[in-house]
């Protein structure tokens, strides 16, 4: 039986996750790669951080901490983010499926360009490919999210031209991973640091202000204040932080060792999520 506070927990985090749900799908992710990456997260934490005597957690306390399979554990210890992602890619549905249609030679004119394909007519169809790559999953539904991103096109009498051959929805942010990193991972390590009730130093600052009564149609004044406020804030202190941060005293040498990152964060939010 769960306690009142893991409750707590899980309803938060329900909430907390929907931005980086919506995030995924705008970016032509889904809950495969999701999962792939949560599972990734919780062994490298468990072994880096429950260890004995500065040794990484074993298999089989990874696998109990977990609730994963010591089989999944062992797959999923060898990954290595900062190397090429391809099998992400190759594990789902439209992923499967785009592979499939730009590399099966059975979809290839002589001169190796590609086919249109109908929809419903034929071993070649449209719909026949779905079900030799996405099972019992609707066509016309997985049509509807290749036309999405883009990578499809509808010709006359119902024939498909694919456009590209990766699920990657046009005019994407290239800046959103630093922002996830910059951000995300930064507010996330904080409060994780703060709540650790096994920490031994003071809690880091965290200050949040904020009200859940704001009227909708004064949203837009509102938010042009407050960017005041925090331009304001910026130009005044953040020339002492930073002299602060990049001194000499307080730069690594390479004999130090390891290095941290540290610093603040300043940002509106307007959530619509709640």
């Amino acid at each position: 039986m769960l306690s009142s506070i893991q409750e707590g927990i899980l309803r938060a985090l329900s909430q907390a996750i929907r931005p980086i749900a919506s995030i995924f799908l705008k970016s032509g992710l889904g809950y495969v790669q999701f999962e792939e990456v949560f599972k990734v997260a919780f062994i490298s934490v468990a072994a880096e951080e429950f260890g004995v005597r500065d040794r990484e957690t074993n298999t089989s306390r990874i696998a109990v901490m977990t609730g994963l399979t010591r089989k999944e554990v062992a797959r999923l210890r060898k990954v290595d983010f900062s190397t090429g992602l391809d099998w992400f890619e190759a594990d789902t549905v439209l992923g499967r499926l785009l592979k499939e249609w730009s590399n099966n030679k059975r979809y290839q004119k002589p001169d190796g360009s590609l086919i249109d394909i109908s929809f419903n007519d034929g071993d070649l169809s449209f719909c026949s490919l779905v079900r030799r790559v996405g099972g019992d999953l609707p066509p016309g539904a997985v049509r509807a999210e290749l036309k999405r991103i883009g990578a499809v096109v509808e010709l006359a009498e119902g024939f498909l031209r694919l456009t590209k051959q990766e699920s990657l929805p046009d005019n994407l942010d290239e800046r959103l991973p630093s922002f996830l990193r910059n951000g995300l991972e930064n507010i996330g390590a904080t409060i994780a640091y703060n709540s650790n009730p096994q920490r031994s130093a003071s809690p880091f600052f965290q200050r949040i202000i904020d009200s859940s009564h704001i009227n909708h149609i004064h949203h837009e004044r509102l938010e042009a204040t407050v960017k005041e406020k925090i331009a304001e804030f910026g130009s005044r202190y953040s020339e002492g932080v930073i002299s602060i941060l990049e001194s000499d005293q307080n730069k690594a040498d390479k004999k130090d060792g390891e290095t941290i990152n540290a610093g603040i964060g300043v940002y509106f939010f307007k959530s619509t999520f709640s």
